[in-house]
C-alpha cells in the first residue's frame, strides 16, 4: 500500500521498454521533472505509484510516469539524459533497483491493458492505494496480473562430471546466447508439473527430483519466473525446432561465468547479469566449485 504521507517523492520516467537516466541515476526529483517537462500538469494524475525505496537512510516514494505525459525532450538539467532499455539497466543495477524498474514496467503495461472495464466497457479509474483499475459504473476492480513461468536447470553426470543443459532459442541465434529452459504455467498445473512438461516438450527428456532455487519478477510481458533444478532421468536430446536451434549439455567445470568471458565451444555466451537464468547458472557453478575444492 502506498505511503499516505511520503517524506520524499521520486520519479521513474518510462518510454516503452526503456527508462530515462542521467548521471547514472534513474530516479528524478520533482525539481528535475519541473525542468524537463514541457507542461505543468498534475504529474501524479498521470503517474502510477510503484513503491517505497530506501537508500542511505532516506526513504523515497517512487512513482512512474510516461515520457509522453511530460512532453519532454531531455534537453534540460544541463546533464546527459538518455533513454536506456530496461534489459540493459537490469544487467547493471542491484537486484532491488531492478525489481523496482520491473514493477514499474509491469504496472504501466497493466494500465494500458485495463483502460476499460472487462464487464461493462466503462473507462476505468486507477486506485493507487490498492493498485486496482476500478470501474466507476459497476465498481468491478481489476488488479495487476502476473503470468507464472518455470525456468529449469537440468543436471546430468557425464563421465563423472556434472553437466548442465543449455539451449539456444531462435531469437538468440544471432547473438549465440544459450540459456535454461523456460515456459508458462498452464491452467490446472502445478509449478513442478510445468517444469517437467516444458523440459519434455522442448528437448524430449524426462526429469525428476525437482528442487526450488529462486524466483524473479520479469517484465516481458508480466511474468514471475520460478527457478528449479532437476535431475536428468532418460531420453535423448530432441529439441523443438519451432523454438530452439540447439540444446546440449555443458560441463560445469569448463563453463566460464566471468563477465569478460569469451564464448567457446565448451562455454557459450550466457544470459546477461541480473537475469534469473544467469543467477541460477552461476549458483550451480559455485556449488560445483565448492564441492570439488573440499
Amino acid at each position: 500500500m502506498r505511503s499516505q504521507n511520503p517524506p520524499n517523492l521520486r520519479w521513474l520516467i518510462n518510454d516503452g521498454d526503456n527508462f530515462a537516466e542521467y548521471a547514472g541515476a534513474v530516479l528524478f526529483s520533482p525539481d528535475d521533472l519541473g525542468q524537463l517537462a514541457a507542461n505543468t500538469t498534475d504529474w501524479q494524475a498521470h503517474g502510477l505509484y510503484v513503491g517505497d525505496w530506501a537508500e542511505q537512510g532516506q526513504t523515497w516514494s517512487v512513482w512512474v510516469i510516461r515520457r509522453a505525459d511530460l512532453g519532454l525532450g531531455f534537453t534540460a538539467l544541463g546533464l546527459a539524459v538518455s533513454v536506456t532499455p530496461l534489459r540493459d539497466l537490469i544487467a547493471r543495477v542491484d537486484s532491488d533497483a531492478a525489481q523496482l524498474l520491473t514493477k514499474a514496467r509491469q504496472l504501466l503495461r497493466w494500465q494500458d491493458e485495463h483502460k476499460f472495464c472487462s464487464r461493462c466497457g466503462t473507462p476505468t479509474q486507477t486506485n493507487h492505494a490498492s493498485a486496482a483499475a476500478v470501474c466507476p459504473n459497476c465498481r468491478y476492480r481489476q488488479y495487476p496480473r502476473i503470468q507464472p513461468c518455470t525456468i529449469t536447470a537440468v543436471l546430468r553426470t557425464i563421465d563423472g562430471a556434472p553437466h548442465i543443459l543449455l539451449a539456444q532459442h531462435h531469437r538468440a541465434q544471432q547473438s549465440g546466447m544459450y540459456s535454461l529452459l523456460a515456459g508458462f504455467v498452464e491452467i490446472g498445473e502445478t509449478l513442478e508439473q510445468c517444469a517437467v512438461r516444458e523440459v519434455h516438450e522442448e528437448v524430449g527428456m524426462t526429469v525428476a527430483n525437482l528442487r526450488y532455487l529462486t524466483s524473479q519478477p520479469w517484465a516481458y510481458p508480466s511474468n514471475l519466473m520460478v527457478g528449479f533444478a532437476a535431475d536428468f532421468v532418460s531420453g535423448d536430446i530432441v529439441w523443438d525446432t519451432r523454438e530452439l536451434t540447439d540444446a546440449r549439455f555443458f560441463n560445469l567445470a569448463t563453463l566460464n561465468t566471468q563477465d569478460d568471458a569469451i564464448p567457446t565451444a565448451d562455454s557459450p555466451l550466457l544470459p546477461v547479469k541480473g537475469t534469473i537464468s544467469r543467477f541460477i547458472i552461476e549458483q550451480l557453478k559455485q556449488q560445483f566449485n565448492q564441492q570439488f575444492s573440499q
